[in-house]
């Protein structure tokens, strides 16, 4: 069985997920005025949300995590 690289878009994530630093639950919205939940101290948006990931990593009281 061969190995896939780490950039094989079969074992990137579908998600990125970030880690609130201050609540466990809240609403962050985007500059689009979208709504992003906190759950458990967790977001998880799409990777292919360019968007929402701007805001969060923007945003001082989240961090990304893997």
């Amino acid at each position: 069985m061969a190995n896939k690289k780490p950039d094989d878009p079969l074992t990137t994530p579908a998600v990125a997920s970030f880690r609130d630093t201050r609540f466990t639950s809240r609403q962050i919205f985007t500059t689009g005025l979208r709504s992003l939940s906190v759950v458990a101290g967790r977001v998880e948006v799409p990777t292919l949300d360019a968007e929402a990931i701007a805001c969060l990593e923007r945003h001082p009281d989240f961090e990304r995590v893997e």
